[in-house]
């Protein structure tokens, strides 16, 4: 009985909670607020190499994977970076075989400048829709430093400033200044050694 004495003042609480419950599933519902759609099974986009930030010369092979239940075809393009006006060419040709971890398409880099490029890989399917993936910042780098004939700029000449205060040292006006200023033992000690020096 005491059980019972103990619950009933709360169970004054319980139609606020169902109350309040029955609100929250409704805003649920009728919000907009949904989870995303699960991915389907087998819709696949992916270029596994080269990968972003790699850098490429000659001929590569861009590998990866291409497929969906609804496959219709696969195109791989490039566009430049920074890739104003959405500019991209097509590599190759569109293929309409799906591929699991393969060659995608062959890419002759030599036929673009040197730079940095974007590789997109576009699955498409029978509704007209699409998949995408990017590897990005892939870096072209064909041309080679060229090596120039060019020597090299000669060091400096210590003995061009030797020669510059030997100069200097023997002038007349230097020898004057030293011989009045007999008290500086020091400058004549530094004009004897710099003359004697090669």
């Amino acid at each position: 009985m005491k059980k019972l004495i103990t619950i009933l003042p709360k169970l004054h609480r319980l139609p606020a909670l169902v109350v309040l419950f029955t609100i929250a599933i409704w805003l649920l519902q009728y919000s907009g607020v949904k989870a995303a759609p699960p991915p389907q099974a087998g819709d696949i986009a992916v270029i596994s190499s080269p990968t972003s930030n790699a850098v490429v010369s000659g001929t590569v092979e861009i590998l990866g994977s291409a497929d969906h239940p609804s496959f219709q075809f696969y195109v791989v393009d490039i566009g430049p970076e920074p890739n104003i006006g959405d500019q991209w060419s097509t590599i190759g040709a569109t293929h309409d075989t799906p591929v699991i971890n393969g060659r995608l398409e062959t890419w002759d880099t030599r036929l673009v400048p040197d730079g940095s490029y974007t590789i997109r890989l576009r699955v498409v399917r029978l509704d007209g829709n699409y998949t995408e993936f990017f590897a990005r910042q892939v870096v072209v780098s064909n041309t080679q430093p060229v090596s120039t004939d060019t020597p090299a700029a000669p060091a400096p000449e210590k003995t061009t400033r030797v020669s510059s205060m030997r100069r200097l040292v023997s002038s007349r006006a230097f020898s004057d200044l030293i011989t009045k200023n007999t008290a500086n033992a020091t400058i004549r000690k530094l004009t004897t050694l710099l003359m004697k020096r090669p």
